[in-house]
């Protein structure tokens, strides 16, 4: 920390430099100012002890190879040595005289995709999704110079956001910053919350579906996300009916049913080409050829767009419907795919086949996370040994 001392109107900066003490006057009449200005002061100091110590070295060595001490051979090294240390001392030198032009964001995306980053298309995408979010956030901020505050500052605008949301904001402008090549303030720690409480997804209780979609058809011509209710009562029922994560259907295509079986690629496992392939429930049939051809690909065109927008606004406005019908809070947009699991299960489909369906490669996790069940198992009385 600096000696800083105020005189007047204006603080000063108390030095001691070659054994006599100076007063500085750094014309700054803010202690935050004058720090600033203290820091340049000694940074000049330093560069110039660190020059006359380079001068020294390089005399030392003109008179030793005058003496015949040294040789030029002997010298090479040390020369090499003396070289580098000077050219990293240029540098700051450099960098203040004619400084770097700023980065935008945008930029820095550009520098991120040019490395080719080797990561699954749906990662892809949503590290995009929420880059946009700081983009917009960071307007003309120059990227090369973003201060740890200003991570803070960005990370206070996504008000309401979860722990782990948090975490992953931080992870991905992490990755982005240092594939760009400039200086990373989003691993400073501090920033990332210590403690992240996943809480469990509910499985969507038949009573509370009906609820939902009894509102969604009484009131078909709401919008939300400017889709009216009877879109999102035929979203929800597909969602229930098949198990798929969200974006799956939002993205899904007509070659994707052939009128009995589902066959697709979700987004998830894009990368690996492991598909899902089931024969689906009547239900689910009688409701796909019950919609209307919006257009040539998607059952769902209006949700693809609002998901590839921004993922987050299909959970956003599914929360307001959910509220405006009264359904707990607990079931989220994810709960209809939890109750798909559980359902199945319950009524007796096997667990591998049901894991099959959901695009899970083990059992594990739809039985651990996504079943919600009872299960009560009776081993088989044991022989007497």
């Amino acid at each position: 920390m600096p000696d800083l001392q105020k005189h007047g109107k204006t603080y000063s900066l108390h030095v001691y430099r070659g054994g006599v003490h100076q007063r500085i006057n750094t014309g700054a009449t803010t202690l935050r100012d004058a720090r600033r200005a203290a820091d340049r002061i000694t940074a000049l100091y330093d560069r110039e002890k660190a020059t006359r110590q380079l001068t020294a070295k390089l005399c030392e060595y003109a008179l030793a190879l005058a003496r015949g001490e040294l040789t030029r051979e002997m010298l090479s090294a040390p020369l090499q040595a003396l070289e580098a240390q000077a050219a990293l001392e240029v540098l700051p030198v450099v960098a203040e005289l004619f400084p770097a032009p700023p980065v935008s964001a945008a930029e820095l995306w550009d520098r991120y995709i040019s490395t080719k980053p080797e990561v699954k298309p749906v990662t892809l995408k949503t590290r995009r999704q929420r880059y946009a979010i700081f983009e917009i956030w960071a307007q003309e901020r120059d990227m090369s110079h973003l201060s740890v505050a200003d991570c803070r500052r960005f990370l206070a605008s996504r008000e309401g956001a979860s722990g782990q949301t948090i975490k992953n904001y931080l992870s991905d402008l992490a990755v982005v910053f240092e594939a760009a090549g400039v200086e990373n303030p989003w691993k400073t720690p501090g920033l990332r919350p210590k403690h992240v409480v996943h809480a469990e997804t509910a499985a969507m209780e038949l009573s509370a579906a009906r609820k939902l979609l009894a509102f969604c058809d009484d009131h078909p011509d709401d919008r939300y996300g400017d889709i009216p209710l009877a879109r999102w009562a035929a979203f929800l029922r597909a969602h229930y009916y098949s198990g798929l994560r969200p974006i799956d259907v939002c993205h899904f295509e007509y070659k994707d049913f052939n009128g009995v079986v589902i066959d697709m690629i979700p987004e998830k496992t894009s990368r690996t080409r492991r598909h899902v392939n089931y024969k689906a429930d009547p239900l689910l049939r009688q409701l796909l050829d019950s919609l209307p051809h919006l257009d040539d690909r998607f059952y769902f065109p209006e949700f693809a767009a609002m998901y590839d927008r921004d993922r987050s606004k299909t959970s956003h406005y599914y929360s307001q419907i959910a509220a405006a019908a009264g359904i707990d809070p607990k079931y989220k947009l994810y709960s209809f795919r939890h109750g798909f699991a559980t359902y199945a299960i319950d009524a007796g489909a096997d667990e591998t086949d049901v894991a099959a369906a959901i695009g899970h490669t083990t059992t594990a996790t739809t039985t651990g996370h996504y079943y919600h069940g009872k299960k009560t198992v009776e081993l088989p009385k044991l022989q007497a040994l």
